[in-house]
């Protein structure tokens, strides 16, 4: 019923004691270059030497046996995630916090993805004022909002449309996440006030 970020399905993974997990992703990539993700039992994708057995496993299958959704779910195949989940994730990514949230607006950028209902969620139980930024906050895998329509936040122009409103609300920082929301962006305020990207090692 619902759209749920890489980070999350990982902490699912755990949590459930389940043995793997895939996201169907729109991640930073161009639209046409997006698949599926796969996690492991640790809630990791796995490394070579592991991957390339299971791309092995995959080009030797030579039949597809497909049943409907429908009929799946009534069978017990398919489950849906129970609802206490995302409260777990919450819980757990405030408890892990190094220092409680101090009074900051952010506005929040999730490029027409899913991280909305991870990064925000926890941003404002932490106590954050969080300004998502309306354009971005949509789900939609062509990416036509985003300039280049390249959802990457280790690309400045990603988040650079939500300059705009933190100019206007007068924020502290923008974030910006790809559409998966396990990369992420940032804008922060320098000495003069001048906004400064921040990539992913200086994060």
């Amino acid at each position: 019923k619902g759209y749920l970020s890489t980070p999350e399905l990982s902490f699912a993974i755990r949590h459930l004691e389940a043995l793997a997990g895939m996201n169907v992703s729109a991640s930073h990539n161009h639209p046409d270059d997006n698949g599926f993700k796969f996690f492991n039992e640790q809630g990791a994708q796995d490394i070579p030497p592991t991957d390339q057995t299971m791309a092995s496993y995959m080009g030797d299958v030579t039949e597809i046996e497909r049943t409907s959704f429908a009929d799946a779910v009534a069978e017990g195949r398919i489950r849906a995630l129970p609802a206490e989940l995302h409260s777990a994730y919450i819980d757990t990514n405030l408890v892990v916090r190094s220092k409680q949230g101090q009074a900051l607006t952010v506005v929040y950028t999730p490029v027409c993805g899913a991280g909305d209902r991870s990064v925000g969620d926890v941003l404002r139980a932490a106590g954050y004022d969080v300004r998502v930024y309306g354009p971005h906050n949509t789900y939609d895998g062509t990416f036509a909002e985003i300039p280049f329509r390249l959802p990457n936040p280790e690309v400045p122009e990603a988040a650079s449309p939500a300059l705009g409103l933190a100019n206007e609300v007068g924020a502290d920082m923008v974030l910006c996440t790809d559409p998966d929301a396990d990369r992420l962006g940032v804008f922060a305020r320098d000495s003069r006030g001048r906004w400064r990207y921040l990539n992913g090692n200086e994060i």
